[in-house]
């Protein structure tokens, strides 16, 4: 397995057709990146056999470099970092925020991030707004405590609830992640759950 990335050339952007790539949340010429690979977690429903083993990441200065090639070859404006969960390293994420702002790199951007990540550090969500984070998605699975606790989520309602307000009062839209019939499952837990979303919008 490779674990220093870092080693790892470029994409060839290239070799794809850039045009073509859109997303429905963000401005077009759009591009995907991925900075790192696993997840330290262990929720039940993932398929971490894609990238097993311990998390590793790119510099946050090889993650620049991949930022540059876009804006300046491919005139992208915006990119969505399609890591598994963004925020694990936050003192990279910080560094990443940084550098992008010290560039003057100006794009939109989004991520995946844990609710008990994005809750527990709003002063790096705003550095992220400042950085140009315009969304962020979170897994939330379900409204249920009871079903987050069997699908070994290691949330709670509250915490969902918590990072829900923390990017709203950064002016950062967020994102669900839904999965349904999860162990226990039933009539009872699913109206939770649909509370749960009607609430929170």
């Amino acid at each position: 397995r490779i674990i220093d990335l870092d080693s790892l050339p470029m994409p060839a952007y290239d070799l794809l057709p850039m045009e073509k790539y859109s997303s429905s949340d963000f401005e077009k010429p759009f591009s995907i990146m991925l900075t790192s690979r696993g997840c330290p977690y262990n929720c039940t429903f993932c398929l971490k056999a894609m990238m097993p083993g311990k998390f590793v990441a790119r510099s946050p200065e090889n993650v620049l470099n991949e930022i540059k090639l876009l804006i300046n070859k491919f005139k992208v404006k915006s990119i969505y970092f399609q890591d598994w969960e963004f925020l694990i390293d936050l003192k990279r994420v910080e560094n990443i925020c940084q550098l992008i702002i010290d560039n003057n790199f100006k794009f939109k951007w989004g991520c995946n991030a844990r609710a008990s990540d994005i809750a527990n550090n709003p002063a790096l969500i705003r550095l992220m707004q400042e950085a140009g984070c315009i969304k962020i998605n979170m897994g939330l699975e379900s409204g249920s405590d009871e079903i987050l606790s069997n699908i070994k989520k290691q949330l709670t309602k509250n915490d969902l609830s918590d990072a829900i307000k923390v990017l709203r009062e950064n002016d950062i839209e967020p994102g669900f992640y839904m999965l349904l019939n999860c162990p226990g499952e039933n009539s009872e837990t699913l109206k939770e759950t649909a509370n749960f979303i009607v609430d929170e919008k």
